[in-house]
């Protein structure tokens, strides 16, 4: 596997759309992963918020792989979702879109961050073979069955204002991203670790918080 977390950048939800480019290298069996996070606190108490409606790549429909988390504002107020692309283009800069459901918004604060990686070296048919998510608060841990020689990767969203995040052992942390401070901040952050049986993903953190993970399988 080789991979690369250097895509997407922060950004603020701007009527239902959220995008960001992305510039990948020509990959032999690739997968493309777009990794959403969202805070669903300071809505305004409305039945749902930023509900994802779909995720593309280059104009292309991604699968939805995982989601963990809130569906409105209440506790654990984020949401995390990872989706997968197979068979990406070849080299070159190509655009994100994720679209939102924003039929009942109000006029709080809910925001949203992207994270966009490409890895290579994937199942083509079958891209994960198993997921596994959690959502609480304070300290993050929980298991994913995997398997010796597959990747197992990772998205946390978190409702934060400027905490430190650290992560376990075995574990590389690739991203970390913060939007707006206060009650409707969001921090997301992920990695990756070398699967096995079975493997815990955790984190050092606080405050609500919604987690998921896959395990990337090769060809």
């Amino acid at each position: 596997f080789v991979g690369s977390a250097t895509g997407s950048g922060d950004a603020y939800l701007a009527g239902g759309v959220l995008t960001s480019t992305v510039t990948i290298p020509s990959l032999t069996s690739g997968c493309i992963l777009v990794k959403v996070g969202v805070n669903y606190a300071n809505t305004g108490g409305v039945a749902s918020g930023l509900d994802v409606t779909g995720v593309t790549f280059n104009a292309v429909a991604m699968t939805l792989q995982k989601e963990q988390g809130a569906t409105s504002e209440a506790a654990p107020y984020n949401r995390c979702e990872i989706y997968s692309l197979v068979s990406p283009p070849g080299a070159g800069t190509y655009l994100v879109v994720v679209t939102y459901n924003l039929s009942t918004q109000s006029t709080g604060t809910e925001e949203s961050i992207i994270q966009t990686e490409w890895w290579q070296g994937v199942h083509q048919t079958t891209p994960s073979s198993g997921s596994a998510g959690a959502q609480g608060t304070g300290n993050i841990s929980y298991a994913i069955t995997s398997a010796t020689g597959q990747i197992v990767t990772d998205s946390v969203s978190k409702r934060t204002n400027n905490s430190v995040i650290s992560a376990g052992a075995g574990q590389t942390l690739t991203y970390q991203k913060q939007v707006s401070t206060g009650g409707g901040a969001i921090r997301a952050f992920g990695g990756y670790e070398a699967g096995a049986a079975s493997v815990t993903t955790s984190y050092t953190s606080d405050n609500e918080y919604a987690a998921a993970a896959i395990s990337l399988q090769a060809p």
